[in-house]
C-alpha cells in the first residue's frame, strides 16, 4: 500500500475585514458577507512551488468562495473537488443586545457552539461530518498526495480525526491565513 499523505491547509485571508462595534443583527450580516467573501490575495510563489514539488494529485475544498479561490490559486488549472463537507463549522449566534467587534462576536458564537448551546450545526454533527470528510481524504490518500484547502475549525477537527486513525503530524501552519 501507498505510504498516505493527507496535507491540510486553511484558505488565504478572506477579503472581508473585521468589524468594530456591530449589533447582533449587523453582524449576522458580515457573516453572510464573510462566507460569501474570496481572497484578498495569491498565496506565496513559494507555497505554490511546495504543492508543485510534493506532486499534490488530487484537490479538496469546501464550497466556500474563500476555500475554492484559495485552492485554485494554489492549483492552478487542476481540479478541485469542491464538497459541503469541508465547509467551516457553523458559528452560533447570540440575540443579545451588545455592540461588539466581529471577532468578539465570533469567539462568543464559537464558545456557545462549543458548550452546546449552538443554533445551527450542533458539535456532534459536525464531528460526525468531520469522520466523513477524513473518509475521503483517506481514500484519497491511498492513491496519491492529497490536499485539503479548507478552514481553521473543521481542519481541526479532520486532523484529529486523522491521528486517530494513525496518521503523523509533521507540521502545523497554525491558525492564520
Amino acid at each position: 500500500m501507498k505510504s498516505s499523505t493527507v496535507h491540510l491547509f486553511r484558505h488565504g485571508k478572506p477579503d472581508c475585514p473585521p468589524r468594530r462595534a456591530l449589533s447582533c443583527a449587523e453582524y449576522s450580516g458580515w457573516v453572510r458577507a464573510y462566507d460569501a467573501a474570496g481572497i484578498a490575495s495569491d498565496p506565496p510563489a513559494s507555497l505554490k512551488a511546495w504543492i508543485h514539488t510534493v506532486g499534490v494529485g488530487e484537490v479538496f475544498a469546501s464550497t466556500l468562495p474563500r476555500s475554492v479561490q484559495s485552492a485554485r490559486a494554489l492549483v492552478g488549472t487542476a481540479k478541485v473537488r469542491s464538497l459541503a463537507l469541508f465547509n467551516e463549522a457553523a458559528i452560533s449566534t447570540a440575540s443579545i443586545p451588545l455592540r461588539m467587534s466581529s471577532s468578539t462576536w465570533t469567539l462568543l458564537g464559537r464558545l456557545m457552539w462549543l458548550s452546546g448551546a449552538a443554533s445551527l450545526e450542533r458539535l456532534l454533527e459536525c464531528r460526525a461530518r468531520a469522520r466523513a470528510a477524513t473518509d475521503i481524504l483517506m481514500a484519497s490518500a491511498v492513491k496519491t498526495e492529497t490536499l485539503l484547502v479548507g478552514h481553521g475549525w473543521m481542519n481541526r477537527m479532520i486532523a484529529k480525526e486523522l491521528r486517530q486513525r494513525g496518521f503523523d503530524q509533521s507540521a502545523t501552519t497554525g491558525s492564520g491565513y
